[in-house]
């Protein structure tokens, strides 16, 4: 994955999570938005970028243990012919 597509994703999941985790209310009853660090331990420091990668290998280890004669698998070990 380009680093323009991963930067684009992590600021649109921010963007998420501040709308689903709105402004939080001071003491002095000033509002103000989340950091960002205060948005990841919220998430538990999981974000858009590792599940994504975990889903690309768990999709890998799925072809991995496909049967031969699937389609799936012949596309993946077809090659081309080199002219």
């Amino acid at each position: 994955m380009k680093e323009t597509v991963k930067n684009k994703l992590m600021v649109f999941e921010r963007k998420m999570l501040r709308k689903i985790f709105g402004p939080t209310k001071e003491r002095d009853g000033t509002w103000r938005i989340e950091t960002n660090d205060k948005l990841d331990g919220s998430i538990r420091h999981k974000n858009i970028i590792n599940h994504v990668k975990a889903q690309g290998l768990s999709w890998f280890g799925h072809l991995h243990r496909v049967l031969e004669e699937r389609m799936v698998k012949k596309v993946y070990k077809w090659k081309p012919i080199s002219v």
